[in-house]
C-alpha cells in the first residue's frame, strides 16, 4: 500500500464551508434584509419537517454579516463527498428565503457599483484531517497543513479570482482580496513549545493587548502560531484550541482545522466543489510529506506571487525558485503543476475534479470591461454632477406618484411645475442562473434614474420633463436669505 493510500485510509478529511452572499432587490440594488431572510428561513424550516431534518445534517446555521445586505450559510464539518449537497442545501435555503420576501441572491463577492469596497463577500473553506478514531488534528498536523496551503495561496487565488469590477470600473481580478481590510497576509506558521519556566505571554484582555505571567507549563502540547497577536481575520489561519487564536481558546479540540478565506464566490457551485476537493488533496499531500519526514519550507516568493495573483489571476506571471535561482513562470503553468501533482491524492479520496478547473480554467480569464451606464435623463444628470441639485421641473407627461411614508397617492398633471431636490437611483440588468432562477450570477448594464425629491415623494424624471431653473444648495440658501432679486435662477 502506498503512503498516499495509507494516509487516506488512516485520516478522515472533513470540509467546512462558509459562503457569504449579497441580498438584492428586483432592480439589482443592495437591500438591507438579512434579518427578514433569517425570519423567512425559520418559517420555511418550521413548515417543512422533512427539509429541516435533511438540512440539519449538512448546514450548521445562517449567520449575519456586518452589513445588513449580507448573509451566509455555514456548513458542518462534512466529508468531501457531501460538499455538493451541502452547497445545494445552503444556497437553496438562502434563495427560497429571499424569494419569499421579494428579493434575490447575488452570488459574486462584490456588487459592481455599491461595494466601495464594502460590503464584500467571499467563501471560506475549512479543512481538518484528523486520524480515524482520534478526536482532533494534532498541532504538528495543523502546522503541516497550514504551511502547505500557505505556500499554495497564490495558485488558489489565481484559480478562484472572480471580482474584476468595483464601483463600475475594471480593477484587479480579485478586488475583494485587494481591498479587504481583514484578509491581510498571515506569515508562515511555527510551533510554540510549552514553557517550563515563568514566562510573560501577550494576550487580549477585554479587547486590549495585555501580558499575563505563566508559571510552569500550562499547555500539554505545542501551540500553532501564525501571528503573535492571535488574530483570526487573515487570508489563511490555523484555527482551534491548539492555536493561539484567542477566539478559539474555549472551543473543543475537535474544532482544530485550517481556514482559507481568499476564495471569491463562484457562480457555478460545481466549481466551488472542485476548489474544496483541491484543498482536501493539498491537506493530504501535506500529511504525506509529514509522514515521510519532509519538512515544508517557506516559499520566499510567496508575497510577490500572492500580489500578482490578486492583480492578474490566472494570467499572472509568478516567481519560482529552481536550482538556487529565481525564474519567472506563468501562473497557469504553476497551477497546472499543482493540480496534476495532487491528482493522485484526489483520486484516492474519491474526489476527482468535475469541471474545467482541472485545466486551470477560471470563471474570469480576463479583466472584463466596465459596465455600460445609461441615464434616464442625460441633461438632468449633467446638472446633478455640476452640483445644481435644487431644480424646478415642468413635467411633460402625467405622473402618478405616492408618498413613501404615508402611502398617499398623488397625480402630477402635464405642464405642472414643481421645485425639489435631484436624487438618483440605480436599475441594473442582470443574468440569473438557468438552473436556479432568482440566483443572480452577473450584471450586464446600468440605468441611472433621476428623481425629483419633494419631502418623502420621489418623482421619476425622463426626457419629456424640462428643467426650467437650477441652483446649487448654497445658491438656494442665499436666495432664501436675501430674496429672489439678489440671487436669480440660472443654469
Amino acid at each position: 500500500m502506498s503512503v498516499i493510500e495509507n494516509i487516506c485510509r488512516e485520516y478522515e478529511v472533513l470540509i467546512g464551508l462558509e459562503e457569504e452572499m449579497l441580498i438584492i432587490s428586483k432592480d439589482g440594488t443592495l437591500v438591507a434584509a438579512a434579518d427578514q431572510l433569517m425570519e423567512a428561513a425559520a418559517t420555511l424550516l418550521n413548515r417543512d419537517a422533512e427539509r429541516l431534518e435533511r438540512i440539519m445534517l449538512k448546514i450548521r446555521s445562517l449567520d449575519p454579516e456586518p452589513n445588513q445586505a449580507q448573509i451566509e450559510h455555514v456548513s458542518l464539518p462534512i466529508p468531501i463527498s457531501e460538499v455538493p449537497s451541502a452547497i445545494a442545501e445552503g444556497r437553496s435555503l438562502l434563495l427560497d428565503s429571499a424569494k419569499s420576501v421579494g428579493y434575490k441572491i447575488f452570488v459574486q463577492s462584490l456588487h459592481p457599483l455599491e461595494s466601495n469596497p464594502h460590503p464584500m463577500c467571499g467563501t471560506h473553506i475549512n479543512v481538518s484531517t484528523k486520524p480515524s478514531g482520534h478526536e482532533a488534528m494534532s498541532p504538528k498536523e495543523i502546522l503541516a497543513v497550514y504551511n502547505h496551503l500557505w505556500n499554495h495561496l497564490p495558485e488558489l487565488i489565481a484559480l478562484s479570482a472572480n471580482t474584476p469590477i468595483i464601483q463600475g470600473e475594471t480593477g484587479a481580478v480579485s478586488n475583494r482580496v485587494l481591498n479587504s481590510t481583514v484578509l491581510k497576509p498571515n506569515p508562515f506558521g511555527k510551533l510554540q513549545i510549552p514553557r517550563h519556566q515563568p514566562a510573560l505571554v501577550q494576550d487580549r484582555y477585554y479587547g486590549a493587548l495585555r501580558y499575563s505571567l505563566k508559571i510552569g507549563a500550562l499547555e500539554k502540547e505545542p501551540t500553532v502560531i501564525a501571528n503573535t497577536t492571535g488574530h483570526r481575520l487573515r487570508d489563511i489561519t490555523p484555527r482551534g484550541p491548539s492555536t493561539n487564536i484567542s477566539d478559539d481558546k474555549e472551543d473543543s479540540f475537535t474544532r482544530n482545522r485550517v481556514e482559507t478565506r481568499i476564495f471569491d464566490n463562484q457562480r457555478d457551485p460545481k466549481r466551488l466543489v472542485d476548489l474544496a476537493r483541491v484543498v482536501g488533496a493539498l491537506a493530504i499531500e501535506a500529511l504525506c510529506l509529514l509522514e515521510k519526514g519532509s519538512q515544508t519550507t517557506e516559499d520566499r516568493t510567496h508575497a510577490v506571487n500572492r500580489e500578482r495573483a490578486i492583480l492578474d489571476g490566472i494570467n499572472a506571471t509568478f516567481l519560482h525558485e529552481r536550482n538556487g535561482s529565481v525564474i519567472e513562470i506563468p501562473a497557469r503553468e504553476q497551477v497546472l503543476e499543482m493540480l496534476n501533482r495532487t491528482e493522485i491524492h484526489r483520486e484516492t479520496l474519491g474526489a476527482k475534479l468535475q469541471t474545467d478547473l482541472k485545466s486551470a480554467k477560471t470563471e474570469v480569464e480576463i479583466k472584463r470591461p466596465r459596465l455600460d451606464v445609461d441615464y434616464s435623463n442625460p441633461e438632468v444628470e449633467r446638472l446633478r454632477r455640476r452640483g445644481k441639485t435644487i431644480v424646478s421641473v415642468r413635467f411633460g407627461k402625467i405622473k402618478n406618484v405616492s408618498d413613501i411614508r404615508s402611502g398617499k397617492k398623488y397625480k402630477i398633471s402635464r405642464g405642472q411645475t414643481i421645485t425639489g431636490k435631484l436624487g438618483i437611483g440605480l436599475s441594473l440588468t442582470y443574468d440569473e442562473s438557468e438552473s436556479t432562477p432568482g440566483l443572480v450570477t452577473d450584471f450586464k448594464d446600468v440605468l441611472m434614474k433621476n428623481y425629483l425629491v419633494v419631502q418623502s415623494i420621489r418623482i421619476p424624471l425622463n426626457e419629456s420633463d424640462e428643467i426650467i431653473a437650477a441652483l446649487s444648495e448654497d445658491e438656494y440658501m442665499m436666495r432664501q436669505f436675501f430674496g429672489a432679486d439678489a440671487f436669480p435662477y440660472f443654469f
